[in-house]
């Protein structure tokens, strides 16, 4: 499979997670999305998700809040949703 053609499908994939993740969400400027983050409370959404087109890294993100941060097989595991496939299964206790 070809480089595009994987980081595509990722940016999908994020994009159809981010569609059940609850709260406010608001468009980024490139087509990022910003979310209410998973690691603090908070009212207005801060933590930013790449997934728009420029998105290099499809599903990285970073509050600017809290200043927490990572790739999508990491926050997506904080936010209830499905990592990538192929990404080592986290215990949740």
């Amino acid at each position: 499979m070809s480089s595009a053609m994987k980081t595509e499908q990722q940016r999908a994939h994020v994009d159809q997670q981010l569609s059940m993740y609850p709260g406010a969400k608001k468009q980024g400027p490139d087509g990022s999305i910003f979310v209410l983050c998973p690691y603090h409370s908070e009212k207005t959404p801060s933590f930013l998700i790449r997934c728009g087109p420029m998105a290099r890294v499809p599903g990285y993100g970073r509050c600017f809040g809290c200043g927490q941060k990572g790739t999508w097989n990491v926050i997506s595991q904080a936010m209830g949703l499905q990592p990538f496939e192929g990404a080592k299964p986290v215990e949740q206790y």
